[in-house]
């Protein structure tokens, strides 16, 4: 049985557009920025001299935020998970390029299974950290 070379292209297609949907960027900036930001702000409250006292209480407060904002988000869970899930998604990517050099007889076994590993990925979408939705399933 041949395989159409059209559904091939469509599955890379929804492969492709899986893996744009994950770009860590955002996150590792607000991760790594908070980070810098939070430690900067205590830093501040550290040398900030006594006779200055509303500053130094205004920096620990600003990083105290900060710090309680980053974990409340899990920037870097995000940012993390961002990259696992582009990488599944290339994972697969990858297996649908690799269906060009396989016999006929191997193709649909093998689509089979990149849709199998494909329903799994879907069901780890909703789990993104710090967004207060599900926990990941991983099966």
């Amino acid at each position: 049985m041949a395989l159409d070379d059209d559904a091939i292209k469509h599955l890379h297609d929804v492969l492709s557009e899986g893996k744009s949907k994950h770009s860590p960027k955002g996150d590792s900036f607000y991760h790594n920025g908070g980070t810098i930001l939070a430690l900067a702000a205590t830093g501040a409250a550290t040398i900030i001299p006594t006779s200055h006292a509303v500053w130094a209480k205004v920096a620990a407060a600003i990083a105290t935020f900060v710090i309680a904002l980053a974990r409340a988000l899990d920037f870097g869970g995000r940012w993390r998970w961002h990259i696992e899930m582009r990488n599944a998604y290339q994972a697969l990517i990858d297996r649908t390029d690799e269906l060009n050099v396989l016999p006929d007889a191997d193709r649909l076994a093998a689509i089979k299974n990149i849709y199998d590993k494909l329903e799994k990925l879907r069901v780890r979408e909703n789990g993104i950290p710090g967004a207060g939705g599900t926990a990941a399933v991983n099966s």
